[in-house]
């Protein structure tokens, strides 16, 4: 049995108690610091039956929008964290923008964001099928310097990935077409990351792996940091 096999059992032990724990703390921080997020996580779950629990995850997003400072920001996808990425765009102004492939979807996104902060950022785009997955059919603007990929979904499978899963195009495509952005943070999506890896592009960037990519792959060292998003951060000359 491989070491990262004999492991797994403890790293998924610690890796939910620090959840736990950080759960519990990030909820009792975004109570000071965004405590209308508490209202649009009811006013979306009377609509869809869910609750999302992961404060963690929203703390996660904000200590990498407060590391990379970004003064335009692009979504693949919408929920919960838009109004995260709404928050942080308004209150230190920066551009905000989620591609959002469900119109309804999209429509009650935008409607919590606009009745708290005045503005409508998700916008509704249809999506392309490709070959290990799917993207979205808008290019993400080449001045963006932190891209969030959690979407789209896609149809069919299994696919030729590590997990069998779909991989997303859409960070891809813009690190092929010359740009740089200066972070790119992908939320589960563990083959969208490999498909980033698979670049050249990517040797500009410091890659870290979420525990679920580190997992998957066998990498010990990497889930024993026990990430909650996997990142490529934009590499300063020469480092």
């Amino acid at each position: 049995m491989s070491p990262a096999r004999s492991l797994r059992p403890v790293l998924y032990l610690a890796h939910w108690a620090k959840r736990a724990v950080l759960d519990v703390s990030a909820w009792l921080y975004l109570r000071v610091r965004i405590p209308e997020l508490r209202a649009v996580d009811r006013e979306i779950s009377a609509v869809t039956g869910t609750r999302d629990r992961g404060y963690w995850k929203f703390v996660d997003l904000l200590r990498h929008l407060n590391r990379g400072r970004p003064a335009q920001i692009i979504e693949m996808g919408s929920g919960r964290t838009s109004f995260v990425f709404a928050w942080y765009a308004r209150h230190h102004g920066a551009a905000y923008e989620a591609l959002e492939q469900d119109a309804e979807w999209a429509d009650l996104v935008n409607g919590t964001i606009q009745r708290r902060l005045g503005f409508r950022p998700v916008r509704h785009c249809l999506v392309q099928a490709r070959p290990l997955g799917a993207c979205f059919d808008a290019d993400i603007a080449p001045d963006a310097d932190f891209v969030y990929v959690d979407a789209p979904s896609a149809h069919g499978g299994p696919w030729q990935t590590h997990t069998g899963k779909a991989a997303y195009y859409d960070a891809h495509d813009h690190l092929v077409a010359g740009n740089r952005p200066r972070r790119i943070v992908i939320d589960g999506r563990t083959d969208s990351a490999d498909l980033l890896l698979s670049t050249a592009a990517s040797a500009d960037y410091r890659f870290r792996g979420e525990f679920s990519w580190a997992i998957q792959r066998g990498k010990v060292r990497a889930a024993l940091a026990l990430r909650r998003h996997s990142s490529f951060e934009l590499r300063r000359r020469g480092s």
